[in-house]
């Protein structure tokens, strides 16, 4: 599915009335042999299974100037933007109910790695279960790179191309918002013909390794269509 010419930059520059661009840049720094997701905070990523409240801290005391803005869906499955100044290792709860996170920001970047999860107890900053966090920023970095997305109310998800610096990379998805994970497609490259997600699909993208210490990007890039 190709546009060119002046319809290719109205799309690309988001002033298009049905069509807006969709980019997803993920990354994994140390995949080792067997499979992990594409995600900053490695392992396997635990998408919302409800709508719930977010919370949010940082594993460095010093981190109480940055204001973090995260980026998702609400419980109806509008898109929704918050923002929270975070206040070091105390966990506070970031406006809003969430169910899903597509991208988390920070105005500066922390001295810790900044985390977005679901309640749970937390040490020194850090939430104790790795399955309630929903998003990472290491330190240094200001935005995250997570390979996962979950389509908005009222849109269609046309992908249109998923590329790797790695050979085994699969998509797998969820139709709705606490259902079951499935196996999609492994794919590289461009597709002449898009596939189409409806609205609350949640996608990601997984790297099967067969060696330690794998370092992996991928990027997802789609466009959404209003239904």
């Amino acid at each position: 599915m190709l546009f060119q010419g002046e319809k290719a930059v109205t799309i690309a520059l988001g002033f298009d009335s049905v069509f807006t661009p969709v980019y997803i840049t993920g990354r994994n720094s140390d995949v080792d042999t067997g499979s992990e997701d594409i995600v900053d905070a490695g392992g396997l990523y635990t998408p919302m299974s409800t709508a719930a409240a977010v919370h949010c801290s940082s594993s460095a005391v010093a981190d109480t100037t940055q204001t973090l803005t995260v980026t998702g869906l609400d419980a109806a499955g509008a898109p929704q933007v918050e923002t929270k100044l975070l206040e070091g290792r105390t966990e506070v709860v970031v406006p809003g109910t969430w169910s899903a996170i597509n991208s988390c920001s920070l105005s500066a970047a922390c001295a810790g790695d900044v985390y977005v999860y679901i309640d749970d107890t937390v040490t020194n900053g850090v939430p104790d279960t790795s399955t309630k966090v929903r998003a990472k920023i290491l330190i240094a970095d200001t935005v995250t790179h997570m390979a996962v997305y979950t389509v908005p109310a009222g849109y269609d998800l046309l992908l249109t191309e998923y590329t790797s610096n790695q050979a085994d990379v699969q998509l797998w998805t969820i139709a709705s918002i606490g259902g079951a994970l499935q196996y999609a497609e492994s794919l590289q490259g461009r597709r002449l013909m898009p596939r189409a997600f409806p609205a609350g699909t949640f996608l990601k993208l997984r790297c099967t390794a067969t060696a330690d210490n794998q370092d992996v990007r991928a990027t997802l890039a789609g466009l959404l269509r209003k239904a």
